[in-house]
Order: C-alpha cells, then structure tokens, then sequence
C-alpha cells in the first residue's frame, strides 16, 4: 500500500471516512487505546494509568482523531509531501 499509496488512497478514505461509521471508527481506536493503556501498565508497573501524564496525552491524542467524522485520523495518514 506504502508503494502506490496515490492509487490506494481514495479508497482508504472512501472506507473510512463514508463506509465506517462513528460507532467502528470509536471501536477501531478504543481497541488500539485499550493496547496502549495496557503496555504502559506493563512499563511503568502502574495499575492506575489515568494518574500518569502520558496516558493522559495519549487519551487527548485519540479524542482529536474522531474530531468530524474521523477527518483527524485521515489527516494522520494521508500523505501531504
């Protein structure tokens, strides 16, 4: 995909900014921040990782990837130079 991203492109976004809905787009990345919450208990031996800092950047950094219908997340991928 990374070789022929321009022709793969409007296809990615098709699918997730028409075809997934807000409800998939939330579970898509509740699964990843479920991952990430579970690697910082791992690192930092921390069975309360809402006190940490950094979870709670990587809990800001998620709410702005669904901001209007997933448009933060595309803008993450899509290629600008």
């Amino acid at each position: 995909i990374l070789d022929n991203w321009k022709y793969h492109k409007s296809k990615v976004a098709s699918y997730w900014l028409v075809k997934l809905d807000s409800t998939k787009q939330r579970k898509v990345l509740d699964i990843v921040r479920t991952n990430v919450r579970s690697a910082l208990q791992r690192i930092w031996r921390e069975p309360d990782v809402e006190s940490l800092h950094l979870y709670r950047l990587f809990n800001r950094i998620f709410n702005r990837l669904l901001w209007s219908h997933g448009q933060g997340l595309w803008n993450c991928f899509s290629n600008t130079g």
